[in-house]
């Protein structure tokens, strides 16, 4: 299986954050109707201190645009709420111990 995974390789790579974010909204139709009608502040600057770590930009784009969201019973994509950033810092950090358990 690791030989067939490794001769994937993308048709094209995405840089900028914003057009990320439109071509995930290309294959995914129905995310759109759950965009939030205002784009949310979070304080990544005070969240990537936390965390030690430089967060992509298009997960940070698509945090602002979206509130939390399941991919078929598969994936779960979310981040902070805007004034909650230490606390989902915190929460990661607890996950994160668990899984090296």
């Amino acid at each position: 299986m690791d030989d067939f995974a490794g001769t994937q390789a993308p048709r094209c790579r995405l840089i900028d954050p914003a057009e990320s974010v439109a071509e995930l909204e290309r294959v995914l139709p129905g995310l759109v109707a759950h965009r939030l009608p205002t784009p949310v502040h979070i304080d990544w600057l005070r969240l990537e201190g936390l965390l030690g770590t430089a967060l992509p930009a298009d997960y940070k784009l698509l945090c602002e645009r979206y509130p939390a969201f399941e991919l078929s019973d598969f994936m779960l994509v979310g981040g902070p709420r805007p004034g909650a950033e230490a606390g989902w810092v915190q929460d990661a950090h607890e996950e994160l111990e668990i899984v090296a358990e």
